[in-house]
């Protein structure tokens, strides 16, 4: 059971987070929490996200530096596992942006 109170264990910031044991709960680590306390408002969450995406696809013209399509670049292995939060390519991705007229 997940203890609310921060009575005796100081006033950290991940206090409230914390079990009888001490130990943080796993839920804490999730980015729209987990079990049942799931964020509400993350699907208007990941819609915004996509939102942003799509009208920043839609304002640029990107592509390499060569004028060809961009690909995706390669990845580096994050800490020796392959899926990780954010990983960081391999090598410089080289891409230009214009805006396009009208915009």
């Amino acid at each position: 059971m997940v203890e609310k109170s921060t009575e005796g264990k100081g006033n950290g910031p991940a206090t409230s987070y914390r079990d009888a044991n001490v130990r943080v709960h796993t839920g804490s680590f999730r980015s729209f929490g987990g079990e049942f306390h799931v964020c509400p408002g993350r699907h208007f969450a990941v819609a915004e996200v996509q939102g942003f995406a799509a009208l920043f696809c839609a304002a640029f013209d990107i592509h390499d530096r060569d004028g060809g399509a961009l690909n995706a670049p390669a990845v580096e292995k994050a800490n020796g596992f392959l899926f990780a939060a954010a990983v960081k390519p391999a090598h410089d991705v080289g891409k230009d942006m214009k805006m396009f007229i009208g915009l």
